[in-house]
Protein backbone atom coordinates (compact mmCIF):
# COMPACT_ATOMS: atom_id res chain seq x y z
CA UNK A 1 0.00 0.00 0.00
CA UNK A 2 2.84 2.40 0.87
CA UNK A 3 4.48 1.76 -2.51
CA UNK A 4 1.36 3.01 -4.30
CA UNK A 5 1.36 6.30 -2.38
CA UNK A 6 4.55 7.41 -4.12
CA UNK A 7 3.40 6.33 -7.57
CA UNK A 8 1.79 9.66 -8.65
CA UNK A 9 4.92 11.59 -7.73
CA UNK A 10 7.22 9.15 -9.55
CA UNK A 11 4.91 9.15 -12.57
CA UNK A 12 4.83 12.94 -12.61
CA UNK A 13 8.63 13.21 -12.45
CA UNK A 14 8.99 10.62 -15.22
CA UNK A 15 6.47 12.41 -17.46
CA UNK A 16 8.20 15.72 -16.79
CA UNK A 17 11.59 14.34 -17.77
CA UNK A 18 10.11 12.76 -20.92
CA UNK A 19 8.48 16.07 -21.86
CA UNK A 20 11.71 17.94 -21.26
CA UNK A 21 13.58 15.44 -23.44
CA UNK A 22 11.04 15.74 -26.26
CA UNK A 23 11.14 19.54 -26.14
CA UNK A 24 14.96 19.47 -26.20
CA UNK A 25 14.88 17.31 -29.33
CA UNK A 26 12.00 18.99 -31.19
CA UNK A 27 12.31 22.72 -30.49
CA UNK A 28 14.39 24.85 -32.95
CA UNK A 29 18.09 24.98 -32.08
CA UNK A 30 20.43 27.95 -32.02
CA UNK A 31 24.10 27.83 -32.95
CA UNK A 32 25.13 30.78 -30.79
CA UNK A 33 24.26 32.03 -27.31
CA UNK A 34 24.01 35.82 -27.42
CA UNK A 35 23.86 36.01 -23.62
CA UNK A 36 27.04 33.94 -23.11
CA UNK A 37 28.70 35.25 -26.29
CA UNK A 38 29.80 31.77 -27.35
CA UNK A 39 29.05 29.02 -29.88
CA UNK A 40 26.81 26.26 -28.56
CA UNK A 41 27.71 22.58 -28.71
CA UNK A 42 27.20 20.71 -31.99
CA UNK A 43 26.83 16.93 -32.11
CA UNK A 44 29.29 15.28 -34.50
CA UNK A 45 28.73 11.56 -35.03
CA UNK A 46 32.13 11.12 -36.66
CA UNK A 47 34.27 12.17 -33.70
CA UNK A 48 33.27 9.47 -31.22
CA UNK A 49 33.02 10.07 -27.46
CA UNK A 50 29.22 9.81 -27.59
CA UNK A 51 28.57 10.31 -23.86
CA UNK A 52 30.65 13.49 -23.59
CA UNK A 53 29.10 15.03 -26.70
CA UNK A 54 25.60 14.10 -25.59
CA UNK A 55 26.16 15.72 -22.19
CA UNK A 56 27.49 18.96 -23.70
CA UNK A 57 24.80 19.13 -26.38
CA UNK A 58 21.97 18.49 -23.93
CA UNK A 59 23.28 21.09 -21.47
CA UNK A 60 23.51 23.72 -24.24
CA UNK A 61 20.08 23.10 -25.82
CA UNK A 62 17.72 22.59 -22.89
CA UNK A 63 14.49 24.66 -23.16
CA UNK A 64 14.64 27.93 -21.17
CA UNK A 65 18.34 27.30 -20.64
CA UNK A 66 19.42 30.95 -20.61
CA UNK A 67 16.63 31.89 -18.19
CA UNK A 68 17.67 29.03 -15.92
CA UNK A 69 21.33 30.09 -16.06
CA UNK A 70 20.42 33.66 -15.08
CA UNK A 71 18.24 32.48 -12.20
CA UNK A 72 20.82 30.02 -10.89
CA UNK A 73 23.64 32.56 -11.15
CA UNK A 74 21.55 35.10 -9.26
CA UNK A 75 20.69 32.62 -6.50
CA UNK A 76 24.35 31.66 -6.10
CA UNK A 77 25.35 35.33 -5.91
CA UNK A 78 22.70 35.92 -3.23
CA UNK A 79 24.12 32.93 -1.33
CA UNK A 80 27.54 34.60 -1.28
CA UNK A 81 29.37 32.96 -4.18
CA UNK A 82 31.44 35.84 -5.60
CA UNK A 83 33.48 34.04 -8.27
CA UNK A 84 31.50 32.51 -11.13
CA UNK A 85 32.97 31.33 -14.44
CA UNK A 86 36.03 33.53 -13.91
CA UNK A 87 34.00 36.68 -13.13
CA UNK A 88 34.16 38.37 -9.73
CA UNK A 89 30.80 39.71 -8.54
CA UNK A 90 31.48 43.00 -6.82
CA UNK A 91 29.41 45.78 -5.30
CA UNK A 92 27.08 48.33 -6.92
CA UNK A 93 26.57 46.22 -10.04
CA UNK A 94 30.29 45.84 -10.82
CA UNK A 95 31.85 42.69 -12.26
CA UNK A 96 35.59 42.04 -12.54
CA UNK A 97 38.18 39.56 -13.74
CA UNK A 98 41.13 38.51 -11.62
CA UNK A 99 44.28 40.44 -12.61
CA UNK A 100 47.76 38.89 -12.75
CA UNK A 101 49.75 38.94 -9.53
CA UNK A 102 53.16 38.59 -11.19
CA UNK A 103 54.83 38.45 -14.58
CA UNK A 104 53.58 35.26 -16.22
CA UNK A 105 55.57 32.98 -18.58
CA UNK A 106 53.25 34.07 -21.40
CA UNK A 107 54.10 37.74 -20.73
CA UNK A 108 57.83 36.98 -20.82
CA UNK A 109 57.35 35.13 -24.10
CA UNK A 110 55.44 38.08 -25.55
CA UNK A 111 58.15 40.55 -24.50
CA UNK A 112 60.82 38.39 -26.16
CA UNK A 113 58.73 38.15 -29.34
CA UNK A 114 58.35 41.93 -29.49
CA UNK A 115 62.09 42.43 -29.01
CA UNK A 116 62.69 40.14 -31.99
CA UNK A 117 60.17 42.02 -34.14
CA UNK A 118 61.81 45.34 -33.30
CA UNK A 119 65.27 43.94 -34.11
CA UNK A 120 64.03 42.67 -37.47
CA UNK A 121 62.54 46.08 -38.36
CA UNK A 122 65.14 48.61 -37.18
CA UNK A 123 63.61 51.48 -39.16
CA UNK A 124 60.26 51.15 -37.38
CA UNK A 125 59.40 52.67 -34.00
CA UNK A 126 57.79 50.22 -31.56
CA UNK A 127 55.68 51.59 -28.69
CA UNK A 128 54.11 49.43 -26.00
CA UNK A 129 51.05 50.29 -23.91
CA UNK A 130 49.24 47.80 -21.65
CA UNK A 131 45.92 48.49 -19.94
CA UNK A 132 45.28 47.20 -16.39
CA UNK A 133 41.92 45.66 -15.52
CA UNK A 134 39.13 47.60 -13.84
CA UNK A 135 40.11 46.06 -10.48
CA UNK A 136 42.88 48.68 -10.32
CA UNK A 137 40.44 51.57 -10.76
CA UNK A 138 37.42 50.43 -8.73
CA UNK A 139 38.93 48.64 -5.73
CA UNK A 140 36.13 49.88 -3.47
CA UNK A 141 33.65 47.92 -5.62
CA UNK A 142 35.52 44.60 -5.34
CA UNK A 143 33.98 41.76 -3.29
CA UNK A 144 34.47 42.12 0.47
CA UNK A 145 37.80 40.78 1.75
CA UNK A 146 39.09 40.21 -1.81
CA UNK A 147 42.60 41.55 -2.37
CA UNK A 148 43.65 41.86 -6.03
CA UNK A 149 47.18 41.61 -7.32
CA UNK A 150 49.22 44.80 -7.60
CA UNK A 151 48.89 45.53 -11.32
CA UNK A 152 51.04 48.64 -10.99
CA UNK A 153 53.93 46.51 -9.74
CA UNK A 154 53.43 43.98 -12.57
CA UNK A 155 53.42 46.75 -15.17
CA UNK A 156 56.54 48.35 -13.66
CA UNK A 157 58.34 45.00 -13.75
CA UNK A 158 57.38 44.49 -17.39
CA UNK A 159 58.55 48.00 -18.26
CA UNK A 160 61.95 47.29 -16.68
CA UNK A 161 62.38 44.16 -18.80
CA UNK A 162 61.84 45.67 -22.25
CA UNK A 163 63.77 48.10 -24.41
CA UNK A 164 60.63 49.07 -26.35
CA UNK A 165 59.34 52.59 -25.90
CA UNK A 166 56.98 52.20 -22.93
CA UNK A 167 53.97 54.52 -22.80
CA UNK A 168 52.16 54.55 -19.47
CA UNK A 169 48.37 54.92 -19.92
CA UNK A 170 48.31 56.82 -16.63
CA UNK A 171 44.76 55.73 -15.80
CA UNK A 172 45.46 55.68 -12.06
CA UNK A 173 46.59 59.31 -12.16
CA UNK A 174 43.11 60.57 -13.08
CA UNK A 175 40.39 61.60 -10.67
CA UNK A 176 37.70 58.91 -10.47
CA UNK A 177 39.45 56.44 -12.80
CA UNK A 178 36.51 54.03 -12.52
CA UNK A 179 34.71 56.13 -15.16
CA UNK A 180 37.24 54.86 -17.68
CA UNK A 181 35.90 51.31 -17.36
CA UNK A 182 32.62 49.50 -17.85
CA UNK A 183 30.86 47.79 -14.95
CA UNK A 184 30.12 44.62 -16.94
CA UNK A 185 32.96 44.45 -19.44
CA UNK A 186 36.77 44.39 -19.53
CA UNK A 187 37.25 47.12 -22.15
CA UNK A 188 37.78 50.82 -21.62
CA UNK A 189 34.74 53.06 -21.94
CA UNK A 190 34.62 55.93 -24.42
CA UNK A 191 36.06 58.20 -21.70
CA UNK A 192 38.85 55.69 -21.06
CA UNK A 193 39.72 55.45 -24.75
CA UNK A 194 39.85 59.25 -24.98
CA UNK A 195 42.15 59.43 -21.94
CA UNK A 196 44.54 56.93 -23.55
CA UNK A 197 44.30 58.84 -26.83
CA UNK A 198 45.38 61.99 -25.01
CA UNK A 199 48.41 60.19 -23.56
CA UNK A 200 49.42 58.98 -27.01
CA UNK A 201 48.96 62.44 -28.52
CA UNK A 202 51.26 63.87 -25.85
CA UNK A 203 53.87 61.18 -26.54
CA UNK A 204 53.73 61.58 -30.33
CA UNK A 205 53.30 65.34 -30.59
CA UNK A 206 49.71 65.28 -31.88
CA UNK A 207 46.96 67.75 -31.04
CA UNK A 208 43.88 65.91 -29.72
CA UNK A 209 40.78 66.30 -31.88
CA UNK A 210 37.43 67.42 -30.49
CA UNK A 211 35.27 64.86 -28.72
CA UNK A 212 32.45 63.13 -30.65
CA UNK A 213 31.00 60.69 -28.14
CA UNK A 214 28.18 58.30 -29.01
CA UNK A 215 26.21 56.37 -26.36
CA UNK A 216 24.32 53.14 -27.02
CA UNK A 217 22.07 51.86 -24.18
CA UNK A 218 21.45 48.23 -23.22
CA UNK A 219 25.08 47.12 -23.00
CA UNK A 220 25.97 43.99 -21.03
CA UNK A 221 29.58 42.96 -21.55
CA UNK A 222 31.82 39.92 -21.37
CA UNK A 223 31.85 39.76 -17.56
CA UNK A 224 28.05 39.69 -17.55
CA UNK A 225 28.16 36.84 -20.10
CA UNK A 226 30.04 34.82 -17.48
CA UNK A 227 27.91 35.90 -14.51
CA UNK A 228 24.48 37.08 -15.80
CA UNK A 229 23.08 38.16 -12.43
CA UNK A 230 19.50 39.41 -12.79
CA UNK A 231 20.03 42.34 -10.44
CA UNK A 232 22.91 43.83 -12.47
CA UNK A 233 21.45 46.50 -14.74
CA UNK A 234 22.67 47.16 -18.30
CA UNK A 235 24.83 50.22 -18.96
CA UNK A 236 25.73 52.42 -21.92
CA UNK A 237 28.38 51.52 -24.43
CA UNK A 238 30.21 54.74 -25.27
CA UNK A 239 32.56 55.30 -28.19
CA UNK A 240 33.64 57.86 -30.74
CA UNK A 241 32.56 56.68 -34.19
CA UNK A 242 34.75 57.86 -37.09
CA UNK A 243 33.26 59.75 -40.02
CA UNK A 244 34.40 59.90 -43.64
CA UNK A 245 36.68 56.87 -43.47
CA UNK A 246 36.97 53.67 -45.48
CA UNK A 247 36.96 50.42 -43.51
CA UNK A 248 38.09 46.98 -44.66
CA UNK A 249 37.83 43.94 -42.39
CA UNK A 250 39.75 40.80 -43.38
CA UNK A 251 39.74 41.99 -47.00
CA UNK A 252 36.02 42.88 -47.16
CA UNK A 253 34.79 46.48 -47.39
CA UNK A 254 32.44 47.66 -44.63
CA UNK A 255 29.93 50.48 -44.91
CA UNK A 256 29.91 51.39 -41.23
CA UNK A 257 32.28 51.16 -38.27
CA UNK A 258 29.46 49.71 -36.16
CA UNK A 259 28.49 46.17 -37.17
CA UNK A 260 24.64 46.24 -37.08
CA UNK A 261 24.41 42.49 -36.43
CA UNK A 262 26.47 42.82 -33.25
CA UNK A 263 24.74 46.02 -32.20
CA UNK A 264 21.47 44.15 -31.75
CA UNK A 265 22.88 41.89 -29.01
CA UNK A 266 23.71 42.70 -25.39
CA UNK A 267 27.51 42.82 -25.93
CA UNK A 268 27.46 46.03 -27.93
CA UNK A 269 31.22 46.59 -27.69
CA UNK A 270 31.55 43.73 -30.19
CA UNK A 271 29.79 45.99 -32.72
CA UNK A 272 32.94 48.14 -32.96
CA UNK A 273 34.37 46.67 -36.19
CA UNK A 274 33.58 43.07 -35.18
CA UNK A 275 33.93 40.56 -32.40
CA UNK A 276 36.69 38.55 -34.08
CA UNK A 277 38.93 39.51 -37.00
CA UNK A 278 42.54 39.17 -37.99
CA UNK A 279 43.16 42.48 -39.71
CA UNK A 280 41.18 45.66 -40.27
CA UNK A 281 42.26 48.72 -42.27
CA UNK A 282 40.96 52.26 -41.69
CA UNK A 283 41.69 54.90 -44.35
CA UNK A 284 41.17 58.63 -43.96
CA UNK A 285 41.67 60.76 -47.11
CA UNK A 286 42.25 63.85 -44.94
CA UNK A 287 44.95 62.28 -42.74
CA UNK A 288 48.72 61.94 -43.07
CA UNK A 289 51.08 59.04 -42.52
CA UNK A 290 50.34 55.48 -41.42
CA UNK A 291 50.21 53.53 -38.16
CA UNK A 292 50.00 49.81 -37.42
CA UNK A 293 48.40 48.76 -34.14
CA UNK A 294 49.20 45.26 -32.92
CA UNK A 295 46.78 44.28 -30.20
CA UNK A 296 43.45 42.90 -29.04
CA UNK A 297 39.90 44.28 -29.10
CA UNK A 298 40.92 47.25 -26.91
CA UNK A 299 42.19 48.85 -30.11
CA UNK A 300 38.67 48.93 -31.62
CA UNK A 301 37.73 51.88 -29.38
CA UNK A 302 41.06 53.68 -29.79
CA UNK A 303 41.42 53.49 -33.58
CA UNK A 304 38.46 55.87 -34.32
CA UNK A 305 40.30 58.60 -32.42
CA UNK A 306 43.71 58.08 -33.99
CA UNK A 307 42.40 57.77 -37.56
CA UNK A 308 41.51 61.47 -37.43
CA UNK A 309 45.27 62.11 -37.67
CA UNK A 310 46.48 59.33 -39.96
CA UNK A 311 45.79 58.50 -43.59
CA UNK A 312 45.83 54.79 -42.77
CA UNK A 313 45.73 52.62 -39.67
CA UNK A 314 46.11 48.83 -39.80
CA UNK A 315 44.72 46.88 -36.85
CA UNK A 316 46.28 43.43 -36.49
CA UNK A 317 45.06 41.00 -33.83
CA UNK A 318 47.78 38.33 -33.53
CA UNK A 319 45.29 35.84 -32.06
CA UNK A 320 43.44 35.61 -35.38
CA UNK A 321 45.83 36.98 -38.02
CA UNK A 322 47.24 34.14 -40.16
CA UNK A 323 49.37 36.27 -42.48
CA UNK A 324 52.87 37.66 -42.43
CA UNK A 325 53.62 40.52 -40.05
CA UNK A 326 56.43 41.75 -42.31
CA UNK A 327 54.09 41.82 -45.31
CA UNK A 328 51.36 43.59 -43.34
CA UNK A 329 53.83 46.20 -42.10
CA UNK A 330 55.21 46.79 -45.59
CA UNK A 331 51.73 47.06 -47.11
CA UNK A 332 50.60 49.51 -44.44
CA UNK A 333 53.51 51.85 -45.04
CA UNK A 334 53.64 52.47 -41.29
CA UNK A 335 56.80 53.80 -39.68
CA UNK A 336 55.40 53.21 -36.20
CA UNK A 337 53.90 50.13 -34.53
CA UNK A 338 51.81 50.52 -31.38
CA UNK A 339 51.43 47.35 -29.33
CA UNK A 340 48.22 48.01 -27.41
CA UNK A 341 46.24 45.46 -25.41
CA UNK A 342 44.87 44.56 -22.03
CA UNK A 343 47.32 43.39 -19.38
CA UNK A 344 45.38 40.13 -18.96
CA UNK A 345 45.56 39.34 -22.68
CA UNK A 346 49.28 40.05 -22.66
CA UNK A 347 49.70 37.87 -19.58
CA UNK A 348 47.58 34.92 -20.70
CA UNK A 349 48.25 34.39 -24.43
CA UNK A 350 51.36 33.72 -26.48
CA UNK A 351 49.81 34.99 -29.71
CA UNK A 352 52.59 37.55 -30.31
CA UNK A 353 55.17 34.75 -30.31
CA UNK A 354 53.07 32.78 -32.80
CA UNK A 355 52.68 35.71 -35.21
CA UNK A 356 54.34 34.70 -38.53
CA UNK A 357 57.18 37.04 -39.45
CA UNK A 358 57.16 35.95 -43.09
CA UNK A 359 55.18 33.67 -45.38
CA UNK A 360 57.32 30.67 -44.63
CA UNK A 361 59.55 31.05 -47.68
Amino acid sequence: MKAWKGAPLALGVTMGLLLLGLLTLLLPKRDFSVMENRTLAVFDWGTGDFNRQAESWTADHLPLREESVRLWTTLEAMAGRRLQNGALIGRDGWLFEEPPREITPAARTSLAALEELRAEHPGTAFDLMLIPTSAAAAEDRLPPLYRPGDQGAVLAALRDQTSLNWIDPGLAEAEHPERFYYRTDHHLSGAGARWVYGRLCAAWGLTPAAERMTAVPGFQGTYWSKAPVLTIAPEEMTAEIPEGIRLTVDGKARETYLNPERLGGPNKYAALIDSVYGRAVLENPAGEGALLILGDSYMNALAPLLIRHYARIDLVDPRYFPGSFAAALAESGAERVLVYMGLNTFSETRSLALLPEDDGE
